[in-house]
């Protein structure tokens, strides 16, 4: 009876180490290697997106989303050069203007001490039309 038992006894062993061995195989080499085929299937499918949405990004004589904003920049760009030129020309406008008051012998009408003009109408502040 006594090697019966070490008999078993040695086979529950093997039985519990081939489990122990089995479970590891499967959870720290099959599942991820299963993982990652999963992954790559999908990433298979989405390769033809990516690929599209990397085309985007070459210039391809103004159909692309680089040539777009290639030409979105030199637009603003000239934009804001004509806003610059335009602000240039409204400082010079304001400067001449300011030298044709001072200039004035008499300076027609009511001003503060920075000379802007007071512009004062009693009958709309009391709204009489008359």
């Amino acid at each position: 009876m006594d090697a019966w038992f070490h008999s078993s006894v040695e086979d529950i062993v093997w039985l519990g180490g081939a489990a122990v061995a089995g479970y590891s195989i499967w959870r720290y080499v099959l599942v991820p290697m299963w993982r990652i085929a999963k992954a790559l299937v999908e990433l298979s499918d989405a390769m033809p997106i990516l690929i599209d949405i990397a085309h985007e990004f070459k210039p391809n004589n103004g159909n692309s989303l680089r040539d777009v904003t290639n030409s979105n920049n030199a637009k603003l760009t000239e934009l804001g050069e004509q806003v610059a030129a335009n602000s240039i020309g409204i400082q010079n406008m304001e400067q001449q203007m300011e030298q044709l008051i001072l200039a004035c012998p008499a300076y027609p009408y009511p001003a503060d001490k920075d000379r802007r003009i007071i512009v004062d109408y009693p009958y709309i502040a009391r709204g009489d039309d008359e």
